[in-house]
């Protein structure tokens, strides 16, 4: 994540590591959506060597992630904000740099 990082704010740009990032116009954006999952756990690990038999509620939260897709095929995953300036029909990287 790092590298593409620093490949989309041109410090590698021309690297060959860089080069192998996709390249192309923008064909679709997707958004996959938070998850939150709610249930109650009664099956706990054991705690300092101590087993607990009470069940407990637990949230489990997936955050939102953003997606382009480029040249038909490939997907990358972006930022929220590189989402939001990539429109459908532009160049990927050159719209997601900062």
């Amino acid at each position: 994540m790092l590298l593409r990082a620093l490949c989309l704010i041109g410090a590698l740009a021309h690297t060959a590591a860089c080069m192998s990032t996709p390249q192309g116009p923008v064909t679709a954006k997707r958004i996959q959506p938070k998850i939150f999952t709610k249930g109650w756990d009664c099956d706990r690990e054991p705690i300092a060597g101590h087993r607990s038999d009470e069940c407990v509620w637990k949230t489990q939260y997936v955050p939102q992630r953003y997606w382009l897709t480029v040249s038909q095929t490939d997907q990358v995953e972006v930022k929220h904000w590189q989402y939001q300036r990539c429109q459908v029909g532009d160049r990927y990287p050159d719209c997601a740099r900062g």
